[in-house]
């Protein structure tokens, strides 16, 4: 829901920059039309009536749920950065995933790339590639339960 109110006030002000006027209240009606057509076009054929689309409020709250975590993350490497202590061993890793779901993947891959240390580069069939600041730290049960809780709440969206 948060996305589609993005887009809709995003097109809606596209309309706005590319016309360069809103004169009239017919003006206002023309922009605001344009742009709930153009994300109820998008909503079909883009496919974002996914259940990840549906459950939107849910990830908003796993991710400020997150929020410690990333945090902590940040000034773990702030205070390395700041003592001159920094030892990292960066490198690629290789998380499979259990789930067989493509929308599972990709909010999984939004949620490690969200947080500081990690970020996914690639996502296949088998798992995501991560690139990792430091490869020592990986925990890769922590993993496994965010990307549990991620099946978890997009199978309870996807029920009637």
């Amino acid at each position: 829901m948060l996305r589609a109110v993005a887009a809709f006030i995003g097109l809606f002000l596209i309309w706005l920059l590319l016309t360069g006027k809103l004169q009239t209240p017919a003006q206002l009606a023309w922009a605001g039309g344009a742009a709930a057509l153009s994300l109820w076009a998008g909503i079909r054929l883009a496919g974002a009536a996914s259940p990840v689309f549906a459950a939107a409020p849910q990830f908003l709250l796993l991710g400020f749920a997150r929020a410690g975590l990333a945090l902590g993350a940040c000034l773990s490497t702030l205070r390395a950065a700041l003592a001159a202590d920094v030892a990292l061993a960066p490198g690629l890793a290789r998380l499979k995933t259990r789930s067989t779901n493509n929308d599972v993947r990709a909010e999984l891959a939004n949620l490690i790339s969200a947080a500081p240390g990690a970020v996914v580069v690639d996502a296949d069939a088998e798992g995501l590639l991560m690139h990792l600041l430091n490869e020592d730290a990986l925990e890769t049960a922590d993993y496994a339960a965010l990307e549990a809780h991620v099946a978890a709440t997009l199978s309870a969206r996807a029920l009637p």
